[in-house]
């Protein structure tokens, strides 16, 4: 079972789909959350987008700490319907200053990010947690997009998940600085300071 770790919806259990999805278990949530709030002083500032989201789970733990917004972006229905029960649960806009906190968006994460969409949505923090089957290649191409895209702001983070048993992924050290390289039994969790 997922929770909610901190903040406004503390304690909430999330619903997790039964296939097509694996789950950043609450240990490495607990673990990401503490590297994050050593990072970012008012939680009320990020604007947050969370791609191959699943059951929403970082999004909406982002959001519970207080975040501005959450874009929680995946293609498979049974993942945009338990984000919507999520959502729900949480009581996400009551739990917001921002009435319009959470967007939730059935769609391929990288075919999303090549969409236009506008210079006015710009992150401060993006979870990326393709399936550990994505080549190293493919999850590079995605950071580009969001870098050439223009969808992050400056000081940026970015935070990626992938096997600890596959190749070492690397941000480019023309755009990133790495602020931690982190293995958590089978996840190696890496973030990323956007440099520009």
């Amino acid at each position: 079972m997922s929770r909610i770790i901190a903040g406004a919806a503390k304690g909430r259990a999330l619903v997790v789909p039964k296939s097509g999805t694996r789950p950043t278990s609450d240990r490495v949530k607990e673990s990401l959350f503490s590297m994050l709030d050593a990072r970012i002083n008012d939680w009320s500032s990020q604007i947050v987008l969370d791609l191959f989201a699943g059951s929403g789970a970082l999004g909406l733990e982002a959001i519970s700490r207080g975040a501005r917004s959450a874009t929680l972006v995946d293609n498979a229905q049974i993942a945009i319907s338990a984000m919507a029960k999520n959502v729900r649960s949480i009581n996400a806009p009551a739990i917001s200053d921002h009435g319009d906190s959470v967007e939730v968006v059935k769609a391929d994460s990288a075919r999303w990010l090549d969409r236009d969409l506008g210079r006015d949505k710009r992150y401060s923090l993006v979870f990326l947690d393709p399936p550990y089957e994505l080549e190293n290649d493919e999850v590079e191409k995605l950071v580009a997009k969001l870098v050439t895209k223009d969808l992050l702001i400056e000081d940026a983070l970015v935070v990626i998940e992938r096997s600890a048993r596959g190749e070492k992924f690397t941000f480019p050290e023309s755009d990133f600085e790495l602020v931690a390289d982190k293995k958590y039994g089978d996840t190696t969790v890496i973030i990323g300071l956007f440099i520009g």
